[in-house]
This record gives structure tokens, C-alpha cells and sequence, in this order.
């Protein structure tokens, strides 16, 4: 893919489902009291949550996070992907455009009440490559 076309969009989308999306969703079930997130190479970050325990606070790292480029392209497995923009209405002028962040929220939330739902029945996505 070699666009000269940025989706600078895509990337402020992602970077808001990381730092407040994932937050708000992650606290709904984890005795969370922080999160960061760091950028590791172009289209990897790692992911830092920090947790109040019995033991005290515990620090959980993810890493090779997935994350777009500038131009909002994934790097996956050497394959570049683009996350197409969706809107749920036609008027393109009235309508609300969600990008990446925008989706893996909306997915997250979906994911969440399914599993509360149907308990052991619903398997969450990974959030890093191998």
C-alpha cells in the first residue's frame, strides 16, 4: 500500500480508545487505578495496567499492541491493513464517522454485555500479536 493519502484520524481515534476508551472499559471490571501506554516501534505500543490488589498494586504489561501508522495503516505479520471508516447514516453531512478507535470501543462494549450475558460462552480477542 503506498498511499501519499494520510488518516491522521486513525491514529487520534486508536490513541483515544487506548488512553480513555480501554480505561473506562477495563475499569468496569478490574480494580484498575491507572493505565499508559507507550509506543515501542511504528505499529506496536505497549500497554502498562496497574491494579490495587491484596498484595497491593500490581502492574500488568502487554506488549506489541497493535497501532496504526500516521497514515492509519496496521503492520500485521509483514501485511499492511487499513481499518475502513463506518457511518450508519446516509447524509454524509449530518453523519458520524467512527474510525478505528471508534469500533474496537463499540466491539469492546458489545463483547462485554455478551459475556455477562452468556457467561463461558463468549471468548474475547486478543489485543497483541504473537
Amino acid at each position: 500500500m503506498n498511499s501519499k493519502i494520510g488518516a491522521h484520524w486513525h491514529q487520534s481515534s486508536y490513541r483515544q480508545f487506548l488512553n480513555q476508551g480501554l480505561r473506562q472499559l477495563l475499569a468496569t471490571r478490574l480494580p484498575l487505578t491507572g493505565l499508559q501506554v507507550d509506543s515501542q516501534e511504528t505499529y506496536t505500543c505497549r500497554v502498562q495496567l496497574f491494579l490495587s490488589t491484596n498484595q497491593g498494586q500490581q502492574t500488568v504489561f502487554y506488549s506489541n499492541v497493535l497501532q496504526p501508522d500516521a497514515k492509519g495503516i496496521f503492520n500485521i505479520d509483514g501485511e499492511e491493513r487499513v481499518v475502513v471508516p463506518i457511518t450508519y447514516q446516509e447524509d454524509l453531512s449530518q453523519a458520524t464517522i467512527n474510525c478505528v478507535g471508534e469500533q474496537l470501543y463499540q466491539v469492546s462494549k458489545l463483547a462485554s454485555t455478551a459475556s455477562q450475558r452468556y457467561p463461558g460462552q463468549v471468548q474475547p480477542f486478543p489485543l497483541s500479536c504473537p
